[in-house]
């Protein structure tokens, strides 16, 4: 998912729990979810940083998501994503951005979804 936001952006950033477990069904058991995301308060938003989505790790589990890796992401990620909109934000380079893998856990957890 590259430069997600509205809902999809909330979901990321821990605001909407529903969403999340919507995102998480949507990778099938096993699979991986490759992240790509940033925010500013240009966005009427705060600054995300590492340690946001390290404190993150116990609302993706409960969606059945699993993060495995979270780094800030660098120009040549935003370019691999080949996403014109990350280019045009320049994220990477003048706008920080981040990588957050995730793996979907083998069993399936609809608990998030039914709140």
């Amino acid at each position: 998912m590259r430069f997600p936001w509205g809902a999809l952006l909330d979901a990321v950033v821990g605001a909407r729990a529903d969403v999340l477990a919507g995102v998480a069904r949507a990778v099938k058991p096993g699979g991986s979810l490759d992240l790509l995301v940033s925010t500013t308060e240009r966005d009427g938003r705060s600054p995300l940083t590492v340690r946001q989505f390290e404190d993150l790790r116990d609302a993706y589990a409960a969606a059945g998501l699993r993060i495995s890796d979270v780094r800030c992401a660098a120009w040549s990620d935003v370019q691999a994503a080949h996403s014109s909109w990350g280019k045009r934000l320049d994220a990477g380079r003048s706008r920080p951005a981040f990588v957050v893998r995730c793996r979907r856990e083998a069993a399936t957890v609809v608990a998030a979804a039914e709140e």
